[in-house]
């Protein structure tokens, strides 16, 4: 002694941290590979501070809990690949301390203070691979009456070509109304597509 020590007692979903869950983070070195936005979650945990003498465990305290007003603001970066640097607050919910001083004169008596913190951090999903688009079909219709205005084609030249590859997009528009399709899978395979107006 003195000697400190620590374990995550619980963690919470944090619904008033909630931001669209639907967005997507892209990697900064490869914009292919992606995941879904972050999950907000409160980790909670205790810091346990033992001593033997109740003097040098305020030397410890006084080191601690002065920064926190009552959370101190940690600037980690957590996700190195897409570029994420966050700040997590790490608020101080509670301080208790013990004397224990219970046995006989040969027993020493140990000072013990509990602190009880929570970090507002992020879980994050697993990283996929996004497929580009690289084929789009509009079509313009009156639905009332299933009249065909017109239409609207693009595609990109060649199909397999990345975003920083050389590449031409091919546009057509059409006034014609057209419910078949050949589009090219993204294993390279034809795909025949029908599309019906209902």
């Amino acid at each position: 002694m003195p000697a400190m020590g620590f374990e995550m007692t619980s963690m919470a979903y944090a619904p008033e941290r909630k931001t669209n869950t639907m967005r997507r983070l892209h990697q900064t070195n490869d914009s292919k590979r992606s995941m879904f936005n972050r999950v907000a979650y409160d980790f909670t945990f205790d810091l346990y501070i033992a001593t033997r003498k109740i003097d040098d465990s305020f030397r410890i305290i006084e080191q601690i809990v002065p920064y926190f007003t009552p959370e101190f603001n940690i600037k980690i970066e957590d996700m190195r690949d897409y570029g994420i640097e966050t700040n997590i607050p790490f608020v101080l919910n509670s301080t208790d301390f013990d004397i224990v001083a219970d046995g006989g004169f040969d027993d020493r008596r140990t000072v013990l203070w509990t602190l009880g913190f929570t970090a507002k951090a992020y879980l994050y999903n697993d990283t996929v691979n996004t497929t580009l688009i690289n084929h789009a079909i509009i079509d313009i219709y009156n639905i009332e009456n299933h009249e065909f205005f017109e239409g609207y084609r693009a595609k990109v030249d060649p199909l397999d070509a990345d975003e920083t590859e050389p590449h031409d997009i091919i546009e057509t528009v059409v006034g014609y109304e057209k419910n078949t399709y050949n589009m090219i899978a993204e294993d390279g395979s034809d795909i025949t597509t029908d599309l019906e107006i209902s």
